[in-house]
């Protein structure tokens, strides 16, 4: 499979057939932004520092920055662009750590970004103009760096994809002679308005399937080109990008601060198998929930990202900071030759952490704690940070469910676990049972079972999803003071309704007599009948 690997210092972003749909963000581009071309000119970066945050906050992967400033004072852009170019990627290469793509027309503003660029950015572009191969592909080659390729020509933009695909075909072959390798030629088929030309979305899935096919290269575009001069663009985006997706395009250069538009993409992904469990969708899923409670949706977005990571540092704080890493959970026996501290209280019952250097632990009744017989006195594992509560949880989906789809609600909902900084110790599917009383008019229900090790926000956070989840009907959590070994309960009863013994031969009954004295001959029954009704019925 084509990967084309786009990194900033810290981070690293893949292009590709089987990866998430890459969006590049747009709105650092003075084009058609006057406010913001004169911000730039008098040397005010506050519009660009709060575009780079916004972008990224609401899902951006990468930004695109274009320094395309025409300066009154100066309307040469080959002079006032190249510097200009420098400093907006060192500005927003120091607030965000997605990678970037260095947008510009002019080849010196282009090594300007290059020089300045920390990683491997994006070079945004090189076109089938003969000139315009030769300036940017030796700095492609040199900088060893992918490159957007645009399917025009010296001839101009051809309404034809038959001549926008060859020219596509010969930026790739023309690149291969410099020794750059096809997958770091990204392909813009180019995107026309569909209000001006009807065809132009089956343009441009035929385009991007045949450039997938036939070329072996990632694609991207221009997406909100297909809604231009249009009422209610971002409906239309919103339709065109899943589209596109489904024929194979693997990233767009879009404005990722619309909600619909991000919403769509979300939703590609998770039906293209492209988001995991759909974790980024249930993510996306609070976000939107935030939106219709009254917040904008970049506030919204970087309030649920930071809630994110602040459920992952407590998580690492609860962790174990052994090196040896963390083991289950298990009773120690009393060691009695191990003197005891009274008063030291340790956590639920005598279970404890236990890493592979605590040797002996001596417990008691009474007072918990203790020392190793060959050390200093050791500490409880809530003092050294790694205890963490034990859960068992009991699910009840939907009747309707396949076993296989009510056994993936376990996976899906260990993965939240461990997201999150916990993880499961066991389950068990309890298979489709009766209910006391019908819930959502369901009579049945499948019933999993969960045995967890984990924070407490973590459990939380899979509750909250469990009850926002369309196939889940009830969940109940109960806090364990430790996890009993082998099957459950249920499970050992269904294993004994297994094992019962034969009931034996049924034939063996007892002779129940000769019924025939019941009631006399019932032949004559039915002929008395016959008789007293007649001959016909009405």
């Amino acid at each position: 499979m084509t990967r084309t690997t786009i990194e900033s210092k810290t981070k690293t972003v893949t292009i590709g057939f089987d990866e998430p749909f890459c969006v590049i963000g747009e709105r650092i581009n003075p084009t058609g932004r006057k406010k913001l071309a004169a911000e730039l000119e008098a040397g005010d970066f506050s519009t660009v520092e709060r575009d780079a945050l916004e972008q990224v906050a609401c899902g951006a992967m990468v930004l695109d920055v274009n320094a395309g400033v025409v300066y009154n004072s100066n309307p040469n852009p080959n002079e006032t662009e190249p510097p200009l170019m420098e400093a907006m990627i060192r500005l927003v290469q120091g607030l965000v750590d997605v990678p970037l793509c260095i947008d510009s027309s002019v080849p010196g503003a282009l090594e300007a970004g290059l020089a300045a660029a920390e990683g491997r950015p994006l070079l945004n572009s090189v076109t089938g103009e003969e000139e315009r191969l030769e300036l940017v592909l030796p700095l492609v080659k040199k900088y060893n760096v992918p490159v957007v390729a645009i399917s025009n020509d010296d001839t101009g933009i051809s309404m034809d994809p038959e001549v926008r695909f060859e020219v596509a075909r010969k930026i790739v072959q023309r690149a291969a002679d410099f020794g750059i390798p096809a997958h770091d030629i990204v392909v813009d088929p180019l995107v026309m308005p569909v209000g001006a030309l009807g065809d132009a979305g089956r343009q441009v899935f035929t385009l991007v399937r045949r450039l997938r096919d036939e070329l072996g290269v990632n694609t991207t575009c221009g997406a909100s080109n297909i809604s231009f001069g249009l009422p209610n663009r971002h409906g239309i985006n919103a339709a065109f990008l899943p589209m596109a997706i489904g024929a194979g395009m693997t990233s767009a250069i879009m404005n990722p601060v619309r909600s619909v538009e991000m919403e769509a993409i979300r939703a590609a992904n998770f039906l293209m198998n492209h988001d995991a469990n759909g974790t980024e969708w249930i993510r996306f899923a609070r976000v939107l929930e935030a939106v219709k409670a009254g917040q904008d949706f970049a506030t919204a977005s970087a309030e649920v990202a930071a809630a994110g990571r602040a459920g992952r540092r407590r998580s690492r704080a609860e962790a174990p900071r052994s090196g040896a890493g963390r083991q289950a959970l298990r009773p120690l026996a009393p060691d009695p030759g191990g003197p005891l501290r009274p008063n030291h209280t340790c956590a639920r019952g005598g279970f404890v952490y236990k890493a592979p250097s605590f040797r002996r632990l001596a417990t008691s009744a009474a007072s918990r704690g203790g020392t190793r017989k060959d050390g200093p006195p050791m500490k409880c594992a809530i003092e050294t940070g790694a205890y963490m509560p034990l859960y068992e949880h009991v699910l009840i989906a939907r009747q309707d469910l396949s076993n296989a789809q009510a056994e993936g609600l376990v996976e899906h909902f260990s993965t939240v676990l461990a997201d999150n900084g916990g993880s499961v110790v066991g389950s068990e599917y309890w298979g489709v049972k009766t209910m006391a009383y019908k819930i959502n008019k369901n009579r049945k229900g499948h019933y999993a079972f969960l045995r967890t090790d984990a924070p407490a926000a973590a459990v939380q956070e899979m509750e909250r999803l469990a009850r926002l989840h369309d196939d889940v009907m009830r969940v109940l959590t109960i806090k364990v003071d430790g996890h009993d070994e082998g099957p459950s309960v249920q499970m050992q009863r269904r294993d004994d309704r297994g094992d019962r013994p034969d009931r034996g031969d049924r034939g063996d009954r007892p002779d129940r007599g000769d019924r025939g004295d019941r009631g006399g001959d019932r032949g004559d029954r039915g002929g008395d009948r016959g008789g007293d009704r007649g001959g016909f019925r009405r």
